[in-house]
């Protein structure tokens, strides 16, 4: 009767999962991989009076009529100042001349034009009008796109100290476009850009000391950069302080520090800085009310990044209206909505949410077809409680047909993990023999190390099979358990398989 016991006690897995931990912020990607940045704006006027009809009067003629400085406005008689001056060498004229092809400022678009007026600028060494060649190959603007030109173009700015251009460079070299991964140049480049007071640049020469990616790791300076990047309003960076300043990152941990940057990330928008805020206010870290975590400043920051797009806040919410607690009222309905737009979003915690809401009927209409494929979409993630509920299924036959070697893959997925639940699980079915053929060592070896992960029921389990066991069969469950580590697969994937 012993053994009958342990082959009906599987541990199904229907709990919701919990809401994961902080969006961190400095193992971003660099975000912009062109160098699409606003062109540079036209040339001052030459201070001091110029010949009439010399190239410097009709470059400045020109200025005027383009900006309406003095007289009306009209783009046609600039253009054709330009062309006077462009033509007679004046640098500054070919360069503005080829920013109104460029963008069609009154006059006909023409990136052919465009081209050859900024070229012939280049060709003076006007940096500006080097790197707007450099863009019009990178975006095939009155040329075929081609990132290798592109990339010379840059490194001529660049090495006029063209700040822009370096940082383009830095990003280039990251990525890998127009040329091979070098971080160490990327590095480089991007260094030099964050000098000249580039804040993006400085934000992302952080991220290479951070990660220790084409220089010698160096948190405290990588938190220097991210300061000086922050305080020119770059948006990632004041993201990132609030996240290197809660986990210790350059210096020691500092919530109130902390706090400030999420407050600020937050007030331009960022829904994980919400996020982020909502789980202090969780922890009781900050706003906590008679020692104990304020949880409608936790409910309301949870709301905000929800609102904003944020699919760690849309199933933290989700969780939240799925219970009793934290001072929100029960809602299944609502908890779906919330599961459903972060499912939509690809995260795998909300997938396995969603699909234990369908599986169960809480909040939506009860289908079990739309609750396997949820949990197969966050099992396929990696999620934990989405494999062991799969292997489950496929073990006991509900909702779905059994299917033994479906069964057993899912629950050694989680197993190698070191799951006690999905140890126990196949310890047992081994055990039973009644769903896939009975194996004694690998069921004491599974249930012996479900043990030693903390379940429960393992160790009666174990003694049951054991004392069913001959000494053969328990040496080669042990030889199993001690040879056995962490995130290493266990045996089983082929069900006739024997130790």
């Amino acid at each position: 009767m012993a053994q009958r016991t342990v082959r009906t006690s599987i541990q199904a897995c229907g709990q919701l999962a919990a809401v994961v931990g902080l969006a961190g912020f400095i193992t971003l990607a660099p975000h912009r991989l062109s160098a699409a940045e606003p062109v540079v704006p036209a040339a001052a006027p030459t201070p001091k009076a110029a010949p009439a009809n010399s190239p410097e009067a009709n470059y400045n003629q020109a200025l005027a009529f383009e900006l309406g400085k003095g007289v009306e406005r009209n783009p046609a008689k600039a253009e054709e100042l330009y062309l006077k001056a462009a033509n007679a060498g004046n640098v500054s004229a070919a360069y503005n001349l080829g920013l109104m092809y460029k963008t069609g400022a009154g006059i006909t678009l023409d990136y052919i034009q465009a081209l050859k007026y900024l070229k012939m600028a280049a060709s003076k060494n006007h940096v500006a009008a080097i790197y707007n060649v450099a863009m019009a190959y990178d975006n095939g603007q009155g040329v075929e796109v081609d990132p290798a030109a592109a990339l010379q173009w840059y490194s001529r700015a660049a090495n006029l100290g063209h700040a822009i251009s370096q940082y383009t460079l830095g990003l280039r070299y990251s990525s890998g476009i127009g040329v091979a991964v070098n971080e160490a140049t990327s590095y480089k480049w991007l260094n030099k850009a964050a000098d000249q007071g580039h804040a993006h640049a400085a934000y992302l020469a952080g991220l290479a000391l951070h990660n220790g990616r084409g220089v010698a790791a160096d948190q405290a300076m990588a938190l220097d950069y991210w300061v000086k990047a922050a305080e020119k309003k770059d948006p990632d960076a004041i993201a990132s302080l609030g996240w290197a300043y809660q986990t210790g990152i350059g210096s020691a941990p500092n919530i109130d520090k902390a706090e400030y940057w999420y407050r600020k990330s937050a007030e331009l928008g960022n829904g994980a800085a919400y996020y982020n805020l909502a789980l202090l206010y969780q922890a009781g870290q900050i706003g906590a009310v008679a020692g104990k975590p304020n949880n409608a400043e936790m409910v309301k920051n949870f709301q905000r990044a929800a609102e904003l797009g944020n699919p760690l806040a849309q199933n933290a919410l989700g969780v939240l209206y799925s219970t009793d607690r934290s001072g929100v009222v029960m809602d299944y309905k609502l908890a779906a909505e919330w599961l459903n737009k972060a499912a939509d979003q690809g995260l795998a915690q909300a997938q396995y949410n969603l699909g234990t809401l369908y599986r169960f009927g809480n909040g939506v209409e009860f289908d079990k077809l739309k609750a396997i494929t949820l949990y197969r979409a966050a099992a396929e993630q990696n999620e934990i409680n989405a494999e062991i509920a799969l292997g489950w299924m496929y073990a006991s036959g509900q909702f779905t047909e059994k299917n033994p070697q479906q069964a057993v893959l899912w629950l050694r997925r989680a197993a190698s993990r070191g799951n006690d639940i999905a140890l126990y699980n196949l310890g047992i079915l081994f055990g039973s023999g009644d769903v896939i053929p009975r194996n004694t060592s690998f069921s004491i070896a599974y249930l012996a190390l479900a043990d030693r992960a903390g379940n429960k029921k393992a160790q009666l389990a174990k003694e049951v099979i054991a004392s069913f066991a001959t000494e053969e069969e328990k040496k080669q469950a042990d030889e199993i358990v001690n040879s056995w580590k962490l995130g290493k697969q266990l045996p089983g994937a082929n069900l006739l398989d024997r130790p």
